[in-house]
């Protein structure tokens, strides 16, 4: 059950790259785009152990760095320890409600995007316009994720009674 998981896994990482990547698949929204592969990686750690969302956040951080920014490490730096913290405490410390999961993707992307935004473009007028937006929008679709790969995961534990 665990290799259908993950096979479903990748099909999703697979499509998130193609639709974030080709022009004019994606609606934009200011001029903007979401940044699929962010939200996508943390509805993994909601659901994993904290190996396999470390894993899952790095392949979703090097699609990330070569599909948004061109720059290799940064986002599979950030993907990796994100993935590993929020499965960590959905785990142990938070009930994993759609509301926990939205509020601690809420907290991370807009780490994330931030950071992000100092390093490489440093303009905080820059952010206000294009990265606000960008985090609104990647937040927006989190609860899509959260729920598909919450059914993903019930599909395949149930099968495994």
């Amino acid at each position: 059950m665990k290799l259908i998981r993950y096979t479903a896994y990748a099909a999703e990482i697979l499509l998130a790259l193609t639709i974030q990547s080709v022009p004019y698949l994606l609606p934009t929204v200011f001029g903007e785009k979401a940044l699929l592969l962010l939200p996508l990686a943390l509805s993994f750690a909601v659901w994993e152990e904290e190996l396999p969302s470390a894993v899952l956040g790095a392949v979703c951080g090097m699609a990330a760095d070569l599909s948004f920014s061109g720059r290799v490490g940064f986002f599979s730096i950030f993907f990796v320890i994100a993935c590993y913290i929020l499965s960590r405490l959905m785990a142990d410390y938070i009930k994993t409600t759609c509301l926990t999961a939205v509020l601690a993707a809420a907290a991370v992307i807009v780490l994330v995007l931030s950071v992000h935004c100092i390093i490489f473009v440093g303009d905080t007028g820059f952010f206000v316009r294009h990265y606000a937006v960008r985090i609104l929008y990647t937040l927006a679709v989190m609860p899509l994720f959260y729920g598909l790969n919450k059914a993903v995961m019930a599909r395949t534990k149930r099968s495994m009674v």
